[in-house]
């Protein structure tokens, strides 16, 4: 039973991994747990177990307990989170027995009575231990977007050996296939011939032509049969490359997740919002929807928003050396991640960025070719600007695909071998592998299959 209870411990923090404390019915067995431990294994195994805890859930946990030692005395043992540090120490109530001593590192003779033994900083063992449990919760595999090719990129990653729990779906929609469902007529076929494209299957997945609703449940019985959980309603806005290690960090508006491999199976179709005023024709190459459809460096740019876009276009029109000014509608920002919004404050706070608060602007013109921008009052004095960039929501694939680090030759992603971008262990399947044209669906079923190979060449089996 000692060695597994590193097992129940770990448990318990995944079952909250995405959280960043455990509910009080959590806390109340892991209590007991951990007591237990140490009152069998000692110190150096408590460590290990406990280490396995944030220091969060350390303080949440309150923890000391006593255990009976030879001779019937009776130590007390406890954590001291301090300074950023968690300190365990112990006491005795009474004299230790002299067989007993040598294993607390006391002294040849017996402690008077209450006796203090040891204080030793265990957040090398924690750091440790917390390392190891960041490497087993990591996903083995992401996929964004649960269309026809984030299905069969799960169904390919289920048929390879990657358990359910290594696996992980992301969807912005609240459902899968939303293209398919919202766009596709009641009574059309789905084709599995399109474009050109032959229909021979090469992977797990394959169909004929069907009827929009029998696709659909197809799909829906590829995701029951294996197992595949999909995340629905939830955003990806950033995706981090660690340099140091094969790991992406995922940041969504509902969490944080860590993976080994990414595979983008967003679909081609995308319309940023639009303002309700017009815009003059000569200012096309001038007012934007976005930051990566041209350069833009060395200028002076307006950009309009209050979410979590705009926070991150201004901090890439920053780093390209641009002189940045934000307008937003509101006296504050109200719809930014965390992360997001203390990046758009310490910006402004530095200078590099104006913000513009409750300001609304009426309309745009043509200055000279350059976009000259008229706001209503207090605001009466117009300015201008070398570029205006609405992020007022909706987006292109292009524009998140550039924006997450993915080179273009011209208008489409550079692939190599098995779909992966110039980002290592970054894939895209469906109809961004596709090229201009498009895919079929049976083009998406096997753009994952092939995808899949790579990845299992190259990450899930390398060394294997």
């Amino acid at each position: 039973m000692p060695q597994d209870v590193p097992c129940l411990i770990a448990a318990f923090v995944c079952r909250s991994r995405n959280e960043k404390t455990l509910p009080e019915t959590d806390l109340v067995p892991l209590r007991s747990i951990i007591k237990l431990t140490g009152q069998l294994l000692g110190r150096h195994s408590l460590s290990f177990a406990s280490g396995f805890l944030s220091r969060r859930i350390i303080d949440l946990l309150d923890l000391s307990w006593t255990a009976v030692v030879p001779a019937g005395r009776k130590r007390t043992s406890r954590w001291i989170p301090a300074a950023g540090k968690i300190i365990v120490e112990e006491t005795y109530d009474a004299v230790m027995a002299p067989d007993f001593v040598g294993q607390c590192r006391s002294r040849t003779g017996p402690p008077p009575a209450p006796a203090f033994l040891w204080r030793e900083d265990f957040s090398p063992y924690i750091d440790w231990a917390q390392n190891v449990s960041q490497r087993e919760s990591m996903y083995d595999i992401i996929v964004i977007g649960a269309g026809p090719a984030g299905i069969s990129m799960g169904v390919e990653a289920r048929a390879s050996g990657v358990p359910p729990e290594r696996l992980l779906l992301l969807e912005k929609a609240s459902e899968h296939s939303f293209t398919l469902k919202k766009y596709y007529p009641d009574e059309k076929l789905v084709t599995a011939n399109y474009k050109g494209f032959e229909a021979v299957c090469t992977g797990v997945m394959c169909m004929t032509d069907l009827p929009k609703n029998e696709t659909i449940t197809f799909l829906d019985q590829a995701i029951r049969a294996n197992e595949i959980h999909v995340r629905y309603d939830e955003t990806v806005y950033r995706i981090h490359k660690h340099v140091s290690e094969q790991r992406f960090s995922i940041y969504t508006d509902k969490g944080e997740y860590e993976t080994m491999v990414i595979a983008i199976s967003i679909g081609i179709l995308g319309k940023p919002n639009k303002p309700g005023y017009k815009i003059p024709p000569a200012l096309r190459d001038r007012v934007l929807f976005d930051v990566t459809s041209r350069e833009i460096a060395g200028s002076k740019v307006l950009v309009v928003g209050g979410g979590d876009s705009a926070s991150e276009y201004c901090q890439y029109l920053v780093q390209k050396g641009n002189a940045v000014a934000l307008s937003y509608r509101k006296d504050a920002f109200t719809r930014m991640n965390d992360i997001n919004l203390q990046s758009i404050l310490a910006l402004a706070e530095a200078g590099h960025v104006e913000v513009l608060y409750g300001t609304n602007i009426l309309q745009v013109k043509d200055a000279r070719g350059k976009p000259e921008v008229y706001f209503a009052p207090p605001h009466d004095r117009p300015r201008e600007f070398d570029f205006v960039v609405y992020a007022l929501g909706g987006t292109t694939p292009h524009n998140f695909l550039k924006m997450i680090g993915i080179q273009f030759d011209g208008d489409e992603p550079t692939l190599k071998d098995g779909y992966e971008t110039n980002v290592a262990g970054m894939f895209l399947i469906g109809d961004l592998s596709a090229g201009p044209k498009g895919g079929s669906i049976i083009w998406a079923f096997n753009s994952a299959n092939t995808a899949m190979k790579k990845i299992c060449r190259d990450y899930l089996h390398a060394g294997g």
